[in-house]
Protein backbone atom coordinates (compact mmCIF):
# COMPACT_ATOMS: atom_id res chain seq x y z
CA UNK A 1 0.00 0.00 0.00
CA UNK A 2 1.36 2.93 -0.35
CA UNK A 3 1.56 5.13 2.56
CA UNK A 4 1.15 8.85 2.36
CA UNK A 5 0.68 9.30 6.26
CA UNK A 6 3.71 9.91 9.23
CA UNK A 7 6.52 10.74 7.03
CA UNK A 8 7.51 13.71 9.50
CA UNK A 9 6.12 16.25 7.66
CA UNK A 10 4.22 18.98 9.20
CA UNK A 11 0.95 17.31 7.73
CA UNK A 12 1.70 14.34 9.71
CA UNK A 13 1.82 15.74 13.18
CA UNK A 14 -0.65 13.98 15.77
CA UNK A 15 -3.13 16.04 17.12
CA UNK A 16 -5.23 13.45 18.57
CA UNK A 17 -5.09 9.68 19.63
CA UNK A 18 -6.87 6.96 20.62
CA UNK A 19 -5.45 3.36 21.29
CA UNK A 20 -6.07 2.11 17.53
CA UNK A 21 -6.71 5.45 15.40
CA UNK A 22 -4.35 8.93 14.82
CA UNK A 23 -5.44 12.35 14.19
CA UNK A 24 -3.89 14.09 11.44
CA UNK A 25 -4.38 17.73 9.72
CA UNK A 26 -5.42 16.84 5.86
CA UNK A 27 -2.67 17.96 3.53
CA UNK A 28 -4.80 20.05 1.06
CA UNK A 29 -7.13 21.55 3.87
CA UNK A 30 -9.38 24.01 1.82
CA UNK A 31 -10.56 24.96 5.29
CA UNK A 32 -9.29 25.48 8.69
CA UNK A 33 -9.92 22.61 11.25
CA UNK A 34 -9.75 20.26 8.31
CA UNK A 35 -8.33 16.89 10.26
CA UNK A 36 -7.87 12.32 9.11
CA UNK A 37 -8.41 10.02 11.37
CA UNK A 38 -6.51 6.92 10.11
CA UNK A 39 -6.28 3.32 11.45
CA UNK A 40 -2.76 2.49 12.99
CA UNK A 41 -2.74 -0.95 11.41
CA UNK A 42 -2.95 -0.79 7.87
CA UNK A 43 -5.81 -0.65 6.28
CA UNK A 44 -7.27 0.22 2.85
CA UNK A 45 -10.40 1.63 3.64
CA UNK A 46 -12.86 1.45 6.77
CA UNK A 47 -15.67 -0.85 6.10
CA UNK A 48 -13.24 -3.41 7.30
CA UNK A 49 -12.79 -2.67 10.66
CA UNK A 50 -14.02 -4.94 13.79
CA UNK A 51 -17.22 -3.85 15.61
CA UNK A 52 -14.58 -2.96 18.28
CA UNK A 53 -12.75 -0.58 16.11
CA UNK A 54 -16.18 0.86 15.19
CA UNK A 55 -16.87 1.30 19.05
CA UNK A 56 -13.97 2.79 19.67
CA UNK A 57 -13.95 4.98 15.90
CA UNK A 58 -17.72 6.43 17.13
CA UNK A 59 -16.11 7.74 20.53
CA UNK A 60 -13.43 9.20 18.36
CA UNK A 61 -15.15 11.05 16.24
CA UNK A 62 -17.46 12.60 19.07
CA UNK A 63 -14.30 14.32 20.62
CA UNK A 64 -13.12 15.41 16.84
CA UNK A 65 -16.64 17.30 16.64
CA UNK A 66 -17.07 18.69 19.91
CA UNK A 67 -13.28 20.41 19.10
CA UNK A 68 -14.58 21.48 15.41
CA UNK A 69 -18.05 22.72 16.56
CA UNK A 70 -16.51 24.64 19.55
CA UNK A 71 -13.48 26.24 17.37
CA UNK A 72 -15.32 26.27 13.12
CA UNK A 73 -18.52 25.40 13.56
CA UNK A 74 -20.68 22.15 12.49
CA UNK A 75 -18.81 19.30 10.39
CA UNK A 76 -18.90 16.90 8.07
CA UNK A 77 -17.54 13.34 7.42
CA UNK A 78 -16.73 11.46 4.31
CA UNK A 79 -14.58 8.74 2.82
CA UNK A 80 -13.63 7.97 -0.58
CA UNK A 81 -13.46 3.66 0.21
CA UNK A 82 -11.89 2.19 -2.65
CA UNK A 83 -11.71 -2.06 -2.22
CA UNK A 84 -8.18 -2.32 -4.57
CA UNK A 85 -5.01 -0.40 -4.73
CA UNK A 86 -4.54 2.06 -7.13
CA UNK A 87 -7.99 3.15 -7.83
CA UNK A 88 -8.95 6.26 -8.45
CA UNK A 89 -11.59 6.09 -5.73
CA UNK A 90 -8.99 6.21 -3.38
CA UNK A 91 -7.54 9.22 -4.71
CA UNK A 92 -3.98 8.40 -4.99
CA UNK A 93 -3.45 7.31 -1.22
CA UNK A 94 -3.84 3.32 -0.58
CA UNK A 95 -4.46 4.02 3.45
CA UNK A 96 -7.75 3.99 5.01
CA UNK A 97 -8.35 7.40 5.96
CA UNK A 98 -11.31 9.70 6.92
CA UNK A 99 -12.23 13.29 6.44
CA UNK A 100 -13.98 15.31 9.00
CA UNK A 101 -14.08 18.78 7.51
CA UNK A 102 -15.61 21.90 9.34
CA UNK A 103 -18.20 22.90 6.63
CA UNK A 104 -21.74 23.19 6.36
CA UNK A 105 -22.08 22.26 2.41
CA UNK A 106 -24.49 19.61 1.85
CA UNK A 107 -21.97 17.19 0.01
CA UNK A 108 -24.09 15.18 -1.71
CA UNK A 109 -26.57 18.05 -3.36
CA UNK A 110 -23.35 19.63 -4.66
CA UNK A 111 -22.09 16.61 -6.18
CA UNK A 112 -25.26 16.63 -8.74
CA UNK A 113 -24.61 20.64 -8.94
CA UNK A 114 -21.44 21.05 -9.76
CA UNK A 115 -20.20 17.70 -10.98
CA UNK A 116 -23.41 16.81 -13.02
CA UNK A 117 -22.98 12.87 -11.89
CA UNK A 118 -25.75 11.17 -10.55
CA UNK A 119 -25.04 8.73 -7.61
CA UNK A 120 -27.98 6.96 -5.60
CA UNK A 121 -26.64 7.43 -2.06
CA UNK A 122 -28.60 5.17 0.25
CA UNK A 123 -28.81 6.15 4.05
CA UNK A 124 -26.95 4.00 6.37
CA UNK A 125 -27.78 3.52 9.81
CA UNK A 126 -23.62 3.53 10.55
CA UNK A 127 -20.20 2.58 8.04
CA UNK A 128 -20.13 -0.57 10.11
CA UNK A 129 -23.09 -1.65 7.50
CA UNK A 130 -21.26 -0.70 4.58
CA UNK A 131 -19.46 -4.24 4.51
CA UNK A 132 -22.73 -6.73 4.73
CA UNK A 133 -24.20 -4.25 1.60
CA UNK A 134 -21.04 -3.96 -0.53
CA UNK A 135 -22.22 -7.61 -1.62
CA UNK A 136 -20.11 -6.88 -5.21
CA UNK A 137 -16.75 -6.02 -3.42
CA UNK A 138 -17.09 -2.41 -5.37
CA UNK A 139 -15.70 0.89 -4.72
CA UNK A 140 -17.49 3.29 -2.04
CA UNK A 141 -18.41 7.07 -1.07
CA UNK A 142 -19.31 7.15 2.49
CA UNK A 143 -20.70 10.68 3.64
CA UNK A 144 -22.15 11.45 7.13
CA UNK A 145 -23.69 14.63 7.46
CA UNK A 146 -23.21 17.36 10.89
CA UNK A 147 -26.31 15.90 12.57
CA UNK A 148 -25.21 12.28 12.28
CA UNK A 149 -27.49 11.59 8.92
CA UNK A 150 -25.07 8.67 6.90
CA UNK A 151 -24.71 7.39 3.19
CA UNK A 152 -23.05 5.27 1.19
CA UNK A 153 -23.61 4.69 -2.59
CA UNK A 154 -21.36 1.92 -4.73
CA UNK A 155 -19.42 1.65 -8.04
CA UNK A 156 -16.29 -0.09 -9.92
CA UNK A 157 -14.69 3.13 -9.31
CA UNK A 158 -15.19 6.51 -8.84
CA UNK A 159 -13.87 10.01 -10.28
CA UNK A 160 -10.46 10.72 -7.72
CA UNK A 161 -11.38 13.40 -4.89
CA UNK A 162 -15.54 13.69 -5.44
CA UNK A 163 -15.71 14.78 -2.28
CA UNK A 164 -13.15 17.53 -2.27
CA UNK A 165 -13.92 18.77 -5.34
CA UNK A 166 -17.33 19.72 -4.36
CA UNK A 167 -15.79 22.05 -1.57
CA UNK A 168 -13.63 23.75 -3.67
CA UNK A 169 -16.51 24.22 -5.66
CA UNK A 170 -18.75 25.24 -2.96
CA UNK A 171 -15.49 28.01 -1.78
CA UNK A 172 -15.69 29.29 -5.37
CA UNK A 173 -11.94 27.78 -5.75
CA UNK A 174 -12.46 24.89 -8.35
CA UNK A 175 -8.92 24.32 -9.31
CA UNK A 176 -7.83 24.02 -5.58
CA UNK A 177 -9.26 20.22 -5.10
CA UNK A 178 -5.77 18.72 -5.78
CA UNK A 179 -4.32 18.14 -2.68
CA UNK A 180 -0.62 17.47 -4.49
CA UNK A 181 -0.99 20.49 -6.30
CA UNK A 182 -2.24 22.85 -3.81
CA UNK A 183 -1.01 21.66 -0.09
CA UNK A 184 -2.33 24.52 2.17
CA UNK A 185 0.28 24.77 4.35
CA UNK A 186 -1.32 27.89 5.75
CA UNK A 187 -4.67 26.29 6.87
CA UNK A 188 -2.65 23.01 8.21
CA UNK A 189 -0.76 25.62 10.70
CA UNK A 190 -3.63 27.14 11.80
CA UNK A 191 -5.41 23.37 12.09
CA UNK A 192 -1.80 22.86 14.19
CA UNK A 193 -1.76 25.75 16.32
CA UNK A 194 -5.46 25.65 17.28
CA UNK A 195 -6.02 21.65 18.23
CA UNK A 196 -2.29 22.30 20.37
CA UNK A 197 -4.08 24.86 22.32
CA UNK A 198 -7.15 22.79 22.83
CA UNK A 199 -4.94 20.37 24.14
CA UNK A 200 -3.10 22.42 26.38
CA UNK A 201 -6.22 24.33 27.83
CA UNK A 202 -7.80 20.87 28.33
CA UNK A 203 -4.84 20.21 30.82
CA UNK A 204 -4.53 23.24 32.69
Amino acid sequence: MERKFFTNEMFDTILLESKHFNVVPSLGSLVEGWVLITPKQESLNFSVLSEERYSELERLISEIRNIQNSLYGNSVIFEHGPMQSCSKTGCGVDYAHLHMVPISFDLLTGIQKFLHIDLKFREIKSISEITSLNKSNLDYLYYRTHDNHQFCVFKPEFPSQIFRQVIAYYLGIPERYRWREYPETKMIEKTIRDFEAIRVCHEQ
